[in-house]
């Protein structure tokens, strides 16, 4: 092939590039497009001038990046312009890296700045921006459970490092095509080490887990905005006390979803009261959720999840302490932050709400619990996305999670990531009945957090050290 027509090949990658990027994140996931996206993204820019690369790779990825997100945030008109705009712009930051990098770099270490770049970037927007972990190309790799265990270590760093390592040594591989030799090094390093994880995950992933408690799902008559109306309260209410009821032949637990029925502040006594004596009939644990309005002429809220004991008694009151932005963070109060939790049957349990799981900040007070009461309420672009995410907390703090959920997903999961009972948005069904996992041991990622996260910084800081080193050398 003559040079110019190497020049226009490597132009046209632009276009898979952005289509593989625009299902690689975000609704849309698919998890082969997750590791092919990046490796055609690091061909085209090191087939271009930097400067002309990122003037044709930035457009490209801003679509793909409409496609993937638009319907996730919760953005309108002006804000979401400049949020697409500057959030696909700032995702070419580790590209960047790369490209200017690695060339100066030895092969294998050469291979290293775009996973340590991605993890160090992915890391750095759960700590600046107020969307938690959301974002992460991590998530599109939760279902593979053999390869997702490695959570469990690493945290969903360690996952997001091996998709770009893939990238970058694929690319290795295709450049020294013609002296395969010099390359491969670098490839064995990579497959040793992603041979070792599906190892390592498959023994996880395979491990007998001994039989818990039953629990209970149980979702509201009425979604779609319903449950937030006042004049539902009452009918809402007594659907979810009746199907409780029948759900209580077994299960230990009932919890009901985020925001089930919307209620004023001077009813909300005699809800609980009815559910002290719906537990102690019953004998069982209820944990419901409300949204508790100050009065009908206002929006302000409080968001809520209360666990009632069979003795009557709440062993805890918990207020969401991560309020969505747009509407939720204009109009709810937030809680302390603080996540409650109590020892039941020598095992130790745990509430949060919705998007408090997508955040470190709480799910690191959870990391010791057994099992972490999640009722949420999702939209359809996120029904996958999210519920995926929840995975990845299961199996990243060795956590049952049980996630009832309106508007979206409902599913429980094992603390190896096995989902152990599904409703899907708009099925008949309204109760899911799951068998837990029984107490565990914690996770290393639960003890130690983002060590690996850390050490990707750092690594980029020593690559970074020595590339410039070694360019004022004239290496």
């Amino acid at each position: 092939m003559t040079t110019r027509g190497r020049s226009l090949a490597t132009l046209l990658l632009i276009f898979p590039a952005a289509a593989f990027w625009a299902f690689g994140n975000g609704y849309a996931a698919v998890w082969p497009a997750a590791w092919l996206a990046p490796l055609l993204m690091v061909r085209f820019l090191r087939g271009q001038p930097v400067g002309r690369g990122l003037l044709i790779a930035w457009p490209a990825v801003l679509a793909a990046w409409v496609f993937s997100w638009a319907g996730v945030f919760r953005l309108h008109g002006i804000e979401l312009a400049v949020a697409a705009l500057v959030l696909s712009l700032v995702s070419l930051l580790p590209l960047l890296l790369n490209r200017l990098l690695a060339p100066r770099l030895p092969a294998l270490l050469g291979t290293l700045v775009l996973p340590c770049a991605y993890a160090g970037y992915e890391y750095g927007l759960t700590v600046l921006l107020p969307y938690g972990s959301w974002g992460s190309i991590a998530y599109s790799q939760a279902g593979l459970l053999p390869l997702a265990q490695i959570a469990s270590l690493t945290g969903m760093w360690g996952l997001t490092f091996l998709v770009a390592w893939s990238a970058s040594t694929a690319n290795l591989i295709w450049e020294r095509r013609a002296a395969l030799r010099t390359a491969l090094p670098a490839a064995a390093a990579f497959a040793t080490v992603l041979v070792l994880v599906l190892a390592f995950g498959a023994v996880r992933a395979a491990e007998t887990v001994p039989a818990g408690p039953l629990a209970a799902m149980v979702l509201p008559r009425r979604e779609n905005n319903e449950n937030y109306q006042l004049r539902y309260s009452a009918e809402i209410a007594d659907d979810l006390f009746a199907r409780s009821a029948a759900a209580t032949n077994g299960p230990r637990f009932i919890v009901w979803p985020e925001d089930s029925l919307a209620i004023l502040a001077s009813d909300e006594r005699a809800l609980l009261d009815r559910a002290g004596r719906f537990a102690a009939q019953h004998n069982v644990y209820l944990q419901l959720s409300y949204g508790r309005r100050q009065s009908s002429s206002t929006l302000r809220y409080e968001n809520k999840t209360v666990m009632i004991a069979p003795s009557g008694q709440a062993l805890w009151s918990y207020r969401k302490s991560f309020p969505v932005p747009g509407h939720e963070r204009r109009n709810m109060v937030p809680g302390d932050g603080r996540v409650p939790s109590a020892i039941i049957d020598g095992a130790r349990y745990a509430a949060a709400i919705c998007f408090d799981g997508d955040h470190r900040a709480i799910m690191r007070q959870a990391a010791g619990a057994d099992v972490l009461f999640l009722p949420s309420d999702d939209w359809p672009a996120i029904t996958t996305l999210h519920a995926e995410m929840a995975r990845m907390r299961a199996i990243e703090y060795g956590l049952n999670i049980v996630r009832p959920t309106i508007n979206g997903r409902t599913v429980a999961y094992g603390w190896h990531g096995q989902a152990r009972g599904v409703i899907e948005p708009g099925a008949n069904q309204r109760t899911a009945i799951v068998r837990l996992d029984s107490a565990r041991g914690s996770t290393l990622y639960g003890r130690y957090g983002d060590w690996f996260a850390w050490l990707a910084l750092a690594g980029l800081a020593g690559l970074t050290a020595m590339a410039l080193a070694r360019r004022k050398r004239g290496a």
